[in-house]
């Protein structure tokens, strides 16, 4: 019976520990919990603000280029030099290549020194002649067939086909060299006519599309994507090869930081449009990366977590073994308060009988004196 009773003290003990312990442990927890659910959704607006401010900058930087060749487009239109150059026909003559030269010194210094032209091409729809750049005194034009040797070819287009352009009318389209993997803005002149005089082609730089998408390196492993609306890749930025149609079906433009799968890895996508012309720009970057500074809240908050736990076991302890030893003391002091009573309670009870023992003694003794006397 004593160890039963043993076994069922230990485990009220091992109750009153629990109770004790989760007391202690939920107030931590629960202000741990609150701090990193907080610390979490910071960070992740900081740093879907962040990525997004950087695309809308990158966004804004080749708005502003195009900007630039919207302005050319009416300077070089408006020309009166090339105006007359349009008019030109087939033969040319010495008039005609002096003006040819005139038309092209001057579209160059339009055109200038501006960073994110790599070359440009003024096609004469009436002549078949190309105005092209020229360090010179005097301007430089070349025929068709070297207009096609320089560029069109390179294209991946047909002679026929890349005359076919040409000759058209185009509207901010976007032709894409394979060989080179540059892109180049296409557009006729003049603007809002349905008559083409010429066609206007200005080949980007590259080097500078590179440092404009650069904004974004500083996210580790991240990449960037430039795509025309045919969901061509124009240039990318520490990308390889993916599959940018069904990228583009995943994900919506001007929707910030979705997620997508790309090559079976889980990324963070998000799909800027240019305003002026239909290309399109995606951030990508690893889902691993994005949440980064929130997993490292998280394992801030794990420490912390643990940390309480190991201090709410020892204190939860230590107030279960004072528990008990006060308990302890208090119950020995009940009981020898208890038994001090009883052995007083004892000893009065003593004193009573005795006494009462003796009265009856007297009144015995009385009655046999009264007794004898009648007698």
């Amino acid at each position: 019976m004593k160890r039963l009773k043993r076994v069922r003290w230990t485990v009220q003990d091992i109750k009153e520990w629990i109770v004790s312990y989760l007391v202690i442990l939920i107030i931590p927890i629960v202000i741990c919990s609150v701090f990193f659910l907080y610390t979490y959704f910071v960070i992740w607006e900081e740093t879907r603000d962040s990525n997004t401010a950087a695309m809308q900058l990158i966004a804004s930087e080749l708005d502003t280029i195009f900007e630039e060749a919207k302005l050319l487009e009416y300077s070089i239109q408006n020309n009166r030099t090339v105006k007359e150059t349009a008019k030109i026909s087939m033969p040319l003559n010495a008039d005609k290549r002096f003006l040819l030269s005139k038309a092209g010194k001057e579209v160059t210094s339009y055109i200038g020194s501006k960073k994110w032209i790599n070359s440009w091409y003024v096609f004469l729809t009436e002549s078949e002649m190309c105005l092209i750049p020229s360090e010179g005194y005097l301007g430089a034009y070349v025929t068709f067939d070297e207009l096609y040797k320089r560029f069109g070819q390179n294209c991946g287009l047909s002679k026929e086909d890349w005359k076919v352009i040409l000759k058209q009318q185009n509207k901010r389209e976007i032709l894409y060299n394979s060989n080179s993997r540059t892109f180049s803005y296409i557009t006729s002149l003049p603007i809002r006519s349905s008559l083409v005089t010429m066609n206007i082609i200005f080949e980007f730089n590259s080097d500078y599309v590179q440092k404009t998408l650069s904004h974004l390196d500083y996210m580790k492993n991240s990449g960037i994507i430039l795509a025309d609306g045919d969901n061509r890749v124009l240039t990318s930025r520490n990308m390889g090869d993916i599959d940018i149609e069904m990228l583009s079906e995943q994900i919506h433009a001007d929707a910030g930081y979705q997620t997508a799968f790309i090559n079976k890895e889980k990324v963070m996508v998000s799909c800027v449009e240019s305003k002026h012309i239909g290309l399109k720009m995606f951030s990508i970057i690893p889902y691993e990366e994005f949440w980064k500074k929130a997993y490292e809240s998280l394992s801030s908050f794990l420490l912390a977590l643990f940390l309480c736990i190991l201090s709410g076991t020892g204190v939860a302890y230590f107030f279960s073994i004072g528990k008990q030893q006060t308990w302890g003391k208090f119950k020995r002091i009940v009981s020898r308060k208890l038994e001090n009573n009883t052995e007083s309670l004892r000893f009065r009870n003593k004193e009573v009988a005795t006494a009462i023992e003796n009265i009856v003694q007297e009144y015995d003794t009385m009655q046999k004196q009264l007794t004898s006397v009648d007698s």
